[in-house]
């Protein structure tokens, strides 16, 4: 007996029986009820690309080394304190089907810090005045003058970072990291010299050869963890923890003090995926 068959939207392939045990007879079938989809739906986070701006505040932890032994970094350390960080940046991203990404930008970072140097004590005489302009009392103050100043350690760089995105429609996560190439450094301020009065440093040809720092410092590392939240068609805020870690000082190496900062920060932006 012939089998009857609705009538639907594509064709299929049917096997058809005759009487149970008969032959099997392979019948093309037009209009059949059963849809068979030709895409595959990836991972929501796959196959698009975005630009992106941020900014963010930083910390950054100073680490010295000398190869000298002196007593110098002791001093440097208590003249020398972390005053704020921060970094800004523009960066590209291609996210594949599989969700695998890969972004590089440009970021700009400074460093601050508070130089303080007491020059000496310092003794003064008050004189307590009455309201008909007498003289009743006069007393000592004591105390150190000091000496402040602030330096700035400035990068320019180029993040290279692969990672993994994933989402859905309106949360997007994207962990990566990579290396930050130095384009350019620059840094200028005080700190203590060998005789232990205070010194200018630099970076470039014009600093004091005893206390000039590298123009570049070359490569670094980075990782972080991107977290976005799509508030439009094509826009989402941007959050992002990161650390990222020098491998080179930035002093010249003839110096026998190094020193090389490691940061840490939270970058905020805006993220526009592109059609």
């Amino acid at each position: 007996n012939d089998v009857a068959l609705m009538p639907g939207s594509r064709d299929i392939i049917v096997l058809m029986k005759e009487n149970l045990f008969g032959k099997l007879a392979i019948v093309p079938v037009k209009n059949s009820a059963i849809k068979i989809s030709e895409e595959c739906p990836g991972s929501p986070s796959g196959n698009q690309s975005y630009f992106e701006a941020y900014i963010s505040p930083d910390y950054a932890i100073k680490k010295y080394t000398d190869t000298a032994n002196s007593s110098l970094v002791a001093v440097r350390k208590g003249s020398l304190r972390y005053h704020s960080a921060y970094s800004a940046g523009l960066r590209y991203t291609k996210v594949f089907s599989n969700g695998m990404s890969i972004r590089a930008g440009f970021n700009f970072s400074q460093v601050n810090e508070k130089f303080s140097y007491a020059q000496g004590n310092v003794v003064q005489l008050v004189y307590v005045i009455n309201n008909q302009g007498d003289t009743t009392d006069s007393y000592y103050v004591r105390g150190t003058r000091y000496r402040n100043s602030y330096n700035h350690y400035r990068t320019i760089d180029v993040p290279v970072a692969i990672g993994y995105e994933m989402g859905n429609t309106n949360f997007h996560a994207n962990i990566n990291a990579g290396p930050v190439i130095n384009i350019y450094s620059w840094q200028n301020g005080e700190t203590i010299g060998v005789d232990g009065s205070p010194v200018k440093f630099g970076s470039g040809s014009n600093a004091n050869s005893d206390y000039q720092y590298k123009t570049n410092i070359g490569i670094g590392f980075t990782a972080a963890a991107s977290l976005y939240y799509k508030f439009s068609e094509r826009c989402h805020f941007l959050a992002e923890p990161y650390v990222r870690y020098n491998f080179a000082p930035m002093n010249r190496e003839t110096l026998s003090i190094q020193e090389k900062f490691t940061t840490i920060g939270l970058r905020l932006g805006i993220r526009v995926d592109l059609k």
